[in-house]
């Protein structure tokens, strides 16, 4: 398969009036999330609403306010928890309140709590109505929320960045807006932002622009130290999106081992790829800590400790259920998200385009794909969320779709319809949610 030219100018050749297009909508695309999260955050008043997002932030509060690892006294403080008794009740072996959700958005919010405990110190100075720094005030939430919605903006402006060099730049531009405006994106990155759904598609989405940009350009210490932030924030974040790391070791395994054949280029080789893995094991460092401090083991299935109609949520690969992520009525991508099915289609037609890159994201989408339809919750917040990490591979196949149906006004026609209409039923029923409480 072709490596691709570096990275860089536009494959496509843009005339004046899609380089405005594409224009607009990356600044649709920035300024859209953070106008969202702004909004909901007026009208609701805090940012911090549902269990899963309390148990997120109570890691990040934690530690900053009490240099630990016990949640007890942060769910007892957070405003609206109604139902934190009954978690608190429940303890692990080592007695602490058992949390079973990873770090890696608590890692992520930990800076943000910093900033925003100065923000609250400069306002109580000020003599302004005096806001108590406890982690929970308006400060925290807001700042906590919008870093979550940025970091989700990045990850599509670096999946932008990819499927700009291999499809039209207007088409992956807009790719990228609609994925976001279509999609149960619009709500998870632009509304419950402190969920791990943003930081996830940050993560995955930033892998990927580094994982290119190295196969494009050659490796190197800065560019593989940043890929082992991305992969190890990406595992740490979410557990199942572990398996997106198939991208970078089937795009990068033959251009490193390239690179290692050349005269000289050995130690460039082992240094950066000794970068990355130090990198990624730094980010697992917390993780590893609240595990032996709650479990008693660095590694451990946090997850096998929550019940699915009674068993524990755990892979059964032995079991998929390939339809049910697709048409099941709550939470199916046909009935919550079908523009996603549009960019699935995209997706997985990205290997006939004999592109390593591409074919490395089509690999990545397919097993995440298999292991959520082993394990399939049948709640959820807002639409589909347990393919909210597939979301910048959605835009790339998306932006591969725009592209093929330039080439014939019939079938732009219907592509752009489809793409519009589709945008507008999320709209509905997005504002049906954010309107309804």
């Amino acid at each position: 398969m072709r490596n691709g030219p570096k990275a860089g100018p536009f494959v496509y050749p843009e005339g004046r009036g899609r380089r405005r297009l594409r224009r607009a909508a990356l600044a649709a695309l920035v300024l859209g999330p953070v106008l969202v999260q702004a909004f909901s955050f007026a009208r609701v008043g805090r940012a911090i609403r549902l269990t899963d997002e309390y148990f997120y932030y109570v890691q990040a509060r934690s530690w900053y306010f009490d240099r630990d690892c016990d949640y007890e006294n942060d769910m007892r403080m957070a405003p609206g928890f109604t139902n934190a008794p009954l978690y608190i009740a429940n303890r692990t072996a080592n007695g602490y309140v058992r949390n079973h959700f990873q770090t890696g958005t608590a890692m992520v919010s930990y800076p943000l709590i910093a900033v925003a405990d100065g923000l609250t110190a400069l306002h109580n100075a000020a003599g302004l109505r005096p806001l108590p720094r406890d982690g929970f005030s308006v400060y925290y939430q807001f700042v906590t929320s919008m870093g979550h919605t940025l970091l989700g903006v990045l990850g599509l402006l670096g999946v932008y960045a990819v499927a700009a060099r291999y499809f039209a730049g207007w088409a992956a531009a807009l790719a990228a807006l609609a994925t976001w405006a279509g999609t149960s994106a619009v709500f998870y990155i632009g509304y419950e932002s402190t969920h791990s759904h943003a930081a996830s598609v940050g993560w995955v989405g930033l892998m990927m622009l580094a994982t290119d940009t190295i196969r494009r350009n050659g490796p190197s210490w800065r560019w593989l130290t940043s890929l082992g932030l991305f992969a190890g924030m990406t595992v740490v974040t979410r557990p199942q999106d572990v398996l997106w790391l198939l991208v970078p070791l089937v795009a990068l395994t033959p251009t490193l081992w390239a690179t290692w054949r050349q005269p000289g280029q050995k130690g460039r080789v082992w240094l950066g790829v000794l970068a990355a893995v130090v990198m990624a094991t730094i980010c697992y460092a917390p993780q590893a800590v609240v595990n032996v401090r709650h479990a008693g083991s660095p590694v451990v299935n946090t997850y096998a400790s929550v019940l699915v109609h009674g068993r524990p949520a755990v892979l059964d690969w032995t079991a998929p259920d390939l339809l049910r992520p697709l048409v099941h009525p709550r939470t199916g991508l046909g009935r919550t998200a079908p523009l996603a099915l549009l960019g699935m289609a995209g997706v997985l037609g990205l290997p006939w385009r004999r592109e390593r890159m591409l074919t490395a994201v089509t690999v990545g989408f397919v097993l995440s794909y298999y292991a959520v339809s082993c394990v399939w919750w049948d709640f959820t917040s807002y639409g589909n969320r347990y393919l909210m990490s597939a979301t910048p591979a959605f835009a790339i196949g998306l932006a591969g779709v725009l592209t093929w149906s330039a080439r014939a006004r019939w079938r732009a026609v219907a592509v752009g319809l489809t793409v519009l209409a589709c945008v507008g039923w999320q709209a509905v029923r997005f504002a049906g949610v954010v309107f309804g409480q």
